[in-house]
């Protein structure tokens, strides 16, 4: 973990900025229908969920579009050297973030996707399970 934390680059920031955003909606909307029966929580639930998996699968192109500009500064790099010496420590440092990007959209994808399985699933069958309680109530 130690080499991912210290390669870290200016896309990393943004997919991993953009991917914990999009965990922190997908917590909010999950505690606002469990814990609030305010009409806001229930209306509009599948445009958001499917609004928010729209969203979430953009991380890994993210993390693609990072991996692939990292490697084109790697072989300029290469190909900039004059005296045919390549640079082996400078050559990992401008491969590196072609990882990381990678790996950042990979995690920040599985999570999301986590969580919005967590909507589509979990909380479908709760409403359903109120609704059956309130028809009981009647």
């Amino acid at each position: 973990m130690d080499a991912y934390w210290s390669y870290l680059g200016p896309m990393d920031w943004f997919i991993i900025g953009y991917g914990v955003l999009l965990m922190a909606v997908h917590i909010i909307l999950i505690a606002a229908r469990y814990l609030s029966s305010a009409l806001w929580a229930r209306q509009g639930l599948g445009v958001r969920r499917q609004f928010l998996l729209a969203l979430s699968e953009l991380l890994p192109l993210m993390g693609l579009l990072g991996t692939v500009v990292a490697l084109l500064n790697t072989f300029l790099g290469m190909d900039s050297a004059a005296d045919g010496y390549v640079d082996i420590p400078g050559l990992i440092h401008d491969f590196a973030p072609a990882l990381t990007t990678t790996a950042s959209g990979i995690i920040f994808v599985l999570i999301n996707l986590f969580l919005n399985s967590v909507l589509w699933l979990v909380i479908p069958s709760r409403l359903k399970e109120e609704e059956a309680q309130e028809q009981a109530g009647d």
